[in-house]
Order: structure tokens, then sequence, then C-alpha cells
């Protein structure tokens, strides 16, 4: 008959604990009691916001072509197409294929984007960009497939040795996105 009273009471404590009516001796969610029945009153807490403001979330895609650069020195025949004659320049020259870099801005906050170039080790090169500084705002009300868009374009300066005649690595541009 004891054993009977005995898992009467713990029958009787889990059932008070499932209902939440516990002790009295309660902190941040732990409860002590060594007589059942009890009841034991947690306190619920509210609070009201006028209005959160909703988190920034960054999404900035950076886009390039080839980069791929030819230095002609001065008094090098070049072709013409239009004349079907070579002309020799007077000029050493750049020219550059996929010298374009494009920033999409998805964010739902306004990005830019500051373009820089570092010659390589041995390059005494310099590189510059139509515009060095790309704002673009927030992409908040745009379409997904049409964001906000800013596109830059980069040239070579400076003199490129003749053991140089196959495509390498010269220097490096970096975006850094604000």
């Amino acid at each position: 008959m004891r054993e009977w009273k005995k898992a009467g009471t713990a029958v009787l404590a889990a059932a008070a604990l499932l209902t939440g009516s516990l002790p009295s001796a309660v902190s941040a969610g732990n409860i002590s009691e060594t007589e059942v029945p009890a009841r034991t009153q947690i306190g619920v807490q509210a609070q009201y916001r006028e209005s959160a403001a909703p988190e920034t979330v960054y999404l900035v895609d950076v886009k390039w072509g080839e980069m791929q650069f030819t230095y002609t020195a001065a008094g090098v025949s070049v072709w013409n197409p239009a004349t079907h004659a070579y002309e020799v320049k007077e000029e050493s020259r750049w020219s550059g294929t996929g010298n374009t870099i494009t920033v999409e801005n998805h964010s739902n906050a306004e990005v830019t984007a500051v373009l820089s170039f570092e010659a390589a080790e041995g390059y005494s090169l310099t590189g510059t960009f139509d515009k060095a500084e790309l704002r673009l705002p927030t992409a908040e009300g745009t379409d997904p497939d049409a964001p906000p868009t800013a596109t830059t374009a980069f040239m070579l300066g400076g003199t490129l040795e003749a053991e140089a005649d196959s495509f390498h690595t010269v220097g490096k541009i970096t975006v850094a996105v604000k």
C-alpha cells in the first residue's frame, strides 16, 4: 500500500509539472519544492515597438571581362584594314579587351565600390578607371532582373618590356565595397 502512495504522489508531481501549477520557489525557470500540491505563478512579459528597422542585407555582384591588354611600342607598323596598308605608330599605346567592370547592387542599402590598381612586383605600370568610385542606390523597389548597376572601364599605362610577348599577370585590381 505504501508503494501505491509513493507512486500516486509521483504521478501527481508529474501532472503538476505538466500543467504548470508548481512550487513557489522559482528562479529563471528552475523550481524546487518538497511538498505537493504546490502552485507557482510565472510572470509573462511583453514589449511593444512602434516599428522595427529592417536588418540590412548586402548582396553585391562584381563582373569583369578578360582584362587582357596589349602594349604597342612606338615605331611599330600596324595594319589598317580601311586603307589596306601598314601605318607606323609614332607613339606607344595600350589597347584592351574585356576591360570593363560592372557592379550590381541587390542590397536593401546604398553601396559604394572603390576601385584601385596595383602593379605586380617588377612592373612600373599604372592603371586608370574612367570612374574610380561607383555609387549604387538601394535595390528596394527595383526589379530583381534589373538591379542598380554601374560600370567603369580600365586601362593600363606605362611601358611594358619586350620580353613580355604573351599574356601574363602584371597587376591586380581591387574592388572595395562599402
